[in-house]
């Protein structure tokens, strides 16, 4: 995915794939906005999530792409919101980021994925990642 004028200029999104080294294989990449979409649309707790947390669960149009997002109770999900990831998504996603990262040990990777996506296991799944 490339970085388009559309994305360039929603700082949020931005700030998402900054530092990002981006591929071209589209196969498990979690940062991949078509892979995560794909993921997401056969992913049926989020859709049962949507409808249980309808202010928690939605969806925003990103380069694109509808992609889940999600955002914390009391929080305004028009700034504050990390993208919603399955099950399926979480285990590239540790993969990615402590690649990225240099196997930068649990608590420097849970900074980083935190920040960008939300998944209620990935704390755990960060924590016994090896």
């Amino acid at each position: 995915m490339a970085l388009t004028s559309a994305t360039s200029n929603d700082p949020d999104l931005l700030k998402c794939f900054l530092n990002f080294p981006l591929s071209n294989i589209a196969v498990n990449n979690p940062v991949d906005l078509k892979w995560i979409h794909a993921q997401q649309n056969m992913a049926t707790e989020l859709v049962t999530k949507a409808a249980k947390y309808p202010k928690q669960y939605f969806n925003k149009l990103i380069d694109g792409c509808v992609i889940a997002c999600h955002a914390l109770p009391n929080e305004d999900c028009l700034t504050q919101w990390n993208i919603s990831s399955t099950k399926e998504i979480v285990i590239p996603l540790l993969k990615r980021f402590h690649s990225i990262l240099a196997h930068p040990g649990h608590k420097r990777s849970w900074m980083y994925i935190q920040v960008r996506f939300y998944h209620p296991d990935i704390r755990k799944k960060v924590d016994n990642f090896h």
